[in-house]
């Protein structure tokens, strides 16, 4: 049996033009002027100097029917990118196997506001695969940083509006925002199991 070498970066995939940019650009309008409270780590704890951000968590059971749509539009598209991430490392034997979106957030990131390493699976959640879709790319700094698990190196991915970027959620995949030096970054992330 052959062995074959793995690097952990394959399977770190970048996807992009995911929404036609009319429908990007309708989308980041309402994001610009809704409202956003800090974000969470784990079930309720805010730990501003881990992870300084601004959240709307998106979900379908909120009163504005925009919100809803919005929901379940980006549900389905983050459903079928991870289904086509998922192919990829298993051979096509998944085409039975539809994943379940775990949740959706928009973040905005403002001036200094960033995201300290970690990784998205813990003993609260059971997520899969994690995605993050960015929705601008009129900023500097803000760029997602991943880590080797060991800390010897470290891969960064040139922020494009438009693009999304899909890697396993465990603890091999450590990855941070950097601090946002000017402008406002807006950005969605999901995961999924």
């Amino acid at each position: 049996m052959e062995v074959k070498n793995i690097n952990l970066n394959d399977f770190i995939k970048v996807y992009d033009s995911i929404l036609d940019e009319e429908v990007l650009n309708n989308f980041l309008n309402i994001c610009k002027n809704h409202e956003y409270e800090q974000a969470r780590i784990g079930k309720n704890q805010i730990e501003r100097n881990i992870r300084k951000t601004d959240v709307w968590y998106l979900d379908n059971r909120m009163k504005s029917l925009t919100t809803v749509h919005w929901y379940n539009f980006l549900n389905h598209t983050f459903k079928n990118k991870f289904t086509e991430y998922m192919k990829l490392f298993f051979n096509n034997k998944m085409d039975h196997t539809v994943p379940t979106i775990d949740e959706i957030q928009v973040l905005k990131y403002e001036k200094t506001y960033h995201y300290k390493f970690h990784t998205d699976q813990s003993f609260w959640t059971n997520r899969q695969w994690s995605g993050i879709f960015f929705l601008n790319d009129e900023y500097k700094g803000g760029d997602l940083l991943f880590s080797t698990p060991d800390g010897t190196g470290e891969l960064r991915f040139e922020k494009k509006k438009n693009r999304m970027v899909i890697w396993p959620s465990n603890f091999m995949y450590p990855h941070s925002v950097l601090p946002v030096e000017e402008g406002v970054r807006y950005s969605v992330v999901t995961w999924a199991k």
